[in-house]
């Protein structure tokens, strides 16, 4: 429901506020919960409040596990309530230093303050907890990169596609760092190898049917774009576009 937009949102999950299922409410408490109030007709402004209230909960009964404290910092992160976030990441990595969501959510609250420096070091500190902890080592990267220092990031970027490859963000994601960084064959060669595993995601199909097109390899880009229809039917507009371009 929160991927939808607004009416539809309205008209497929108002109804769930009022069902007999008390954990169908508060899933659908926690969709509402970033909505307008004045969006919903007063039964179900009532009824959403209600249910996110069932869904917090809900979290609370949980307040000894990380992910419940997780959960709740996600919720207040989206509410803008950017202190009890920060406080709820806080509390999940004090049961947990393990907790990897927590620690890459805390420090990307910390990015949004612009302060990727103090994410840094609590990204490097997770990584002596675990160092197998690829989540944690992507968003380090990201955040050298962001710091200025590109060579570092790729680096951890790279380790972490390498490292598990069957993650394909992580490989898009080390694509966009090596094309940013005036290396496209490089960062065409990795989406490519990364398609063989994931020959269906769209993230890579985006990235690498416009690149090709923007090289004058109008051909090459023609097959990503018509697999990429299979998936979404809104890139049609640009294999159309492809096929008129290589006539």
């Amino acid at each position: 429901l929160e991927a939808l937009p607004e009416n539809e949102r309205i008209a497929l999950g108002a109804p769930l506020l009022h069902d007999p299922l008390r954990a169908v409410r508060a899933a659908a408490g926690r969709a509402f919960a970033t909505m307008s109030p004045s969006a919903l007709a007063a039964a179900d402004r009532a009824a959403a409040s209600a249910a996110l209230q069932e869904w917090i909960a809900g979290q609370q009964q949980n307040r000894d596990q990380p992910w419940a404290h997780v959960n709740l910092g996600l919720l207040h992160a989206d509410r803008g309530e950017r202190a009890a976030a920060e406080a709820a990441y806080r509390t999940a990595l004090r049961l947990d230093p393990r907790a990897v969501q927590a620690r890459v959510n805390l420090a990307d609250l910390w990015r949004a303050d612009g302060d990727d420096a103090r994410g840094e070091a609590l990204l490097r500190e997770g990584l002596t907890v675990d160092p197998r902890a690829a989540d944690v080592r992507h968003a380090l990267g990201l955040a050298l990169v962001r710091l200025g220092r590109r060579d570092e990031g790729i680096a951890e970027l790279q380790r972490v596609a390498d490292e598990h490859p069957d993650n394909a963000r992580f490989a898009y994601v080390y694509g966009i760092a090596l094309s940013s960084s005036g290396a496209p064959d490089r960062a065409f060669a990795v989406r490519d190898a990364a398609l063989l595993r994931h020959p269906f995601d769209g993230d890579i199909l985006y990235a690498l049917a416009p690149m090709l097109r923007d090289t004058g390899e109008v051909a090459r880009a023609v097959p990503y774009a018509e697999r990429l229809v299979q998936i979404d039917p809104s890139a049609r507009a640009l294999l159309d576009e492809l096929r008129r371009a290589g006539r």
